[in-house]
């Protein structure tokens, strides 16, 4: 069971290893923690608890040919790196007044999460979010009532996977249970209940921790493309039964139903008079789908995506 997912910090890769320092100051029953990470070639630190802030970190490059070892003195007040290709050996004095000023200035609660969305508190990604918060307390009251909806300041926990991916972010079942898991269980231990609502700031800090940092790209499509099937280019047959067989493997309905609201959108024709689509026969999608599937046909012809 997965507890926790947060936004690491992004520099010239992921990281490689963490090493938790000793307490800057051992006689302190309150003494901040820190942990010491190292990336391919760079050095940072990191502030105690992680929670995804990008002010409660810092880096710096350290071995342009790479980095090899990482590791600190017994009192915490240097570190100690190892180059991968260039015999150096590197010994850093730690400076936490550094880091705490940067995460002072970066500012406190969820304002330096506002400036992890596109656009910031006052971008077009926040506004959406917002109005698909208040939509899904409309849909967790009843659509069709006659009785007067109330605005509240949270939502049932079971309505966040549905506005992350209104929002573009598509995690699979498996991630989906594992948000929906850290959020259920995050306060069990200190109160011993569980949590089922969550409020907007949460939902914004559950967005940034759990979306992808990086978008997905031409060459990642080809190469799940080439996984999935062992090639580039895959027969249509070959990848509707891969959709039902392999990882978390659709049933044949939830396939029908995707292709059709993926493909009925291009095709008029299958509407009726009254402005409601037909049901769509297996030859539709023999049609509207390409004999073979390769990334670009799988980005443009079925995603709707430029390639």
């Amino acid at each position: 069971m997965c507890r926790k997912t947060v936004l690491g910090p992004v520099y010239d890769s992921s990281l490689k290893r963490l090493l938790v320092l000793p307490p800057a100051d051992k006689n302190s029953k309150q003494s901040k923690r820190y942990v010491a990470y190292a990336t391919e070639e760079g050095v940072g630190l990191l502030k105690l608890p992680i929670d995804g802030n990008p002010h409660n970190s810092l880096s710096v490059i350290g071995h342009p040919g790479g980095l090899s070892a990482l590791c600190c003195c017994h009192e915490g007040k240097y570190l100690f790196t190892a180059g991968a290709s260039d015999a150096t050996v590197y010994m850093w004095e730690i400076h936490y007044n550094v880091l705490e000023a940067a995460s002072k200035l970066g500012g406190e609660g969820i304002i330096p999460f506002y400036d992890l969305l596109q656009g910031g508190r006052d971008g077009p990604l926040f506004a959406e979010m917002e109005d698909f918060f208040y939509y899904a307390q409309i849909k967790s009251q009843g659509v069709s009532t006659m009785h007067v909806h109330k605005a509240a300041s949270s939502i049932p926990l079971q309505e966040v996977p549905a506005i992350v991916r209104a929002l573009g972010f598509y995690p699979s079942e498996h991630e989906v249970t594992n948000l929906l898991t850290e959020v259920k269980y995050g306060q069990y231990v200190e109160t011993g209940e569980y949590v089922q609502e969550v409020n907007l700031e949460h939902l914004i800090r559950l967005y940034v921790n759990h979306r992808p940092a990086a978008s997905t790209s031409r060459d990642d499509l080809a190469d799940a493309l080439e996984t999935l099937g062992g090639s580039t280019a895959v027969a249509r047959e070959e990848f509707l039964r891969l959709l039902q067989t392999s990882g978390e493997h659709m049933t044949e309905i939830e396939i029908v139903d995707c292709l059709t609201k993926l493909l009925s959108g291009r095709h008029d024709d299958n509407d009726d008079e009254e402005g409601t689509t037909v049901d769509l026969s297996a030859s539709f999608f023999e049609e509207s789908l390409p004999e073979s599937m390769t990334a670009e046909k799988l980005m443009t012809e079925l995603l709707g995506f430029r390639y």
